[in-house]
């Protein structure tokens, strides 16, 4: 009798961990190289420099119109007003409709600030969230895009919490593949 219940108690957990291997092969392994497979959208991964932009502050002071995809008007105009915006550089990878990637303020108020994202990429719309590295930074969020000028260039939000008015706020940002 004790030799039948070891028996029981054995493959139980044997098939235990066979469905959680097989799980895992068909999450991490089937299911991206299916979604590779079918994949049809631009190549969205590689390096993207950027602005990143206070969007209130711009759009109150009728800097600048919302969703300005002018590159170098956004420059002129926005240095005309005295205010500088925060350079960013964005690596993105995708693996099927997945996008992991980093962010790496270069200057302004982001300088130096690194954090991870992760999102998805479907009908030419990128959206997920973001949180920093530094666990003494609170600075997490979410993102949405739209690849615009057939693939060259991302234009959208990053939403973040403001931390003098303890808001949630929108901060513009166009991105150009480097």
């Amino acid at each position: 009798m004790l030799e039948n219940i070891s028996i029981g108690i054995v493959a139980g957990l044997l098939t235990a961990f066979i469905t959680i291997v097989l799980r895992a092969l068909w999450v991490r392994i089937l299911i991206p190289w299916f979604e590779e497979l079918l994949y049809k959208d631009i190549k969205i991964e590689g390096v993207w420099i950027g602005l990143y932009i206070d969007n209130y502050h711009l759009i109150e002071q009728g800097t600048i119109e919302p969703g300005e995809e002018d590159w170098n008007k956004m420059l002129e105009t926005v240095a005309e007003d005295g205010y500088s915006p925060s350079e960013i550089r964005v690596n993105l990878k995708r693996n099927g409709y997945r996008i992991r990637g980093d962010f790496l303020g270069i200057s302004g108020s982001e300088k130096g600030t690194i954090a991870k994202l992760e999102g998805e990429f479907k009908n030419l719309i990128l959206s997920g969230i973001y949180d920093t590295k530094d666990n003494q930074i609170i600075d997490k969020g979410s993102f949405s895009f739209i690849s615009i000028k057939n693939g060259t260039m991302l234009k959208g939000y990053f939403s973040s919490y403001e931390n003098n008015s303890h808001s949630i706020r929108p901060f513009y940002c166009l991105l150009k593949k480097e």
